[in-house]
């Protein structure tokens, strides 16, 4: 009809493989106040984010490791969204960890410093995610980091470049008895320095398809 629109979401994928991208958080911490712009691209559509995201964040940073936008103080930039995710695979198999749902702390502990996280951005990981996996007997888990995280959930362009960046993404699949042959995956460290950034997310994927099942 005239003065009628549709919106259609199309994707080149099955709806099974539409998941949800969840509460990726960016951290951003500066030796001195200054200004920068942060963009995210998912592979996929934002559903929320907060601040508000105007195809943009335009950000006050503060030296104390806080920052502000329009006036505002916040801890974090916060957004979710709908996108194509599932785990990483290659000819030779798959890579991840299996653990006991009873040991996700003690398994998160460790491997988010081995990934450089700190104490705050390590509290708020396990404190977010520990409940959610919790389930079942055992977690199928794989880690997208850093070139991974922007090839497969989502780009983020900042300006000016930080001095350091590390991105992790969780992949996670509860399980109720150990089904998987996978490959432990090797977790390096980053070196923060001057302006640092730091984001983390993750999607549950109940319906796993890969070969290793």
């Amino acid at each position: 009809k005239s003065q009628f629109s549709i919106e259609i979401d199309f994707y080149l994928r099955s709806v099974e493989e539409i998941r949800p991208m969840k509460k990726p958080v960016i951290y951003l911490y500066s030796d001195f106040d200054s200004e920068c712009i942060v963009e995210i691209i998912p592979h996929g559509d934002l559903t929320f984010t907060y601040p508000e995201y105007k195809d943009k964040w335009q950000i006050d940073l503060k030296a104390n490791s806080s920052f502000q936008i329009d006036g505002k103080a916040y801890p974090y930039l916060f957004w979710e969204g709908l996108g194509p995710i599932d785990y990483k695979e290659s000819s030779k198999g798959i890579e991840g960890d299996l653990v006991k749902s009873s040991e996700l702390i003690e398994y998160f502990e460790t491997a988010l410093t081995q990934l450089g996280l700190n104490r705050r951005e390590k509290t708020d990981f396990i404190a977010f995610w520990t409940p959610q996996l919790s389930s079942k007997e055992f977690v199928f888990i794989q880690w997208l980091v850093d070139d991974d995280y922007g090839k497969l959930v989502a780009e983020i362009k900042i300006n000016p470049k930080p001095d350091a960046l590390r991105r992790i993404y969780l992949l996670a699949t509860p399980l109720n008895e150990n089904i998987i042959n996978a490959k432990p995956q090797n977790l390096n460290s980053f070196e923060r320095s001057g302006f640092t950034v730091v984001e983390w997310g993750g999607t549950v994927i109940s319906n796993p398809k890969f070969k290793s099942l």
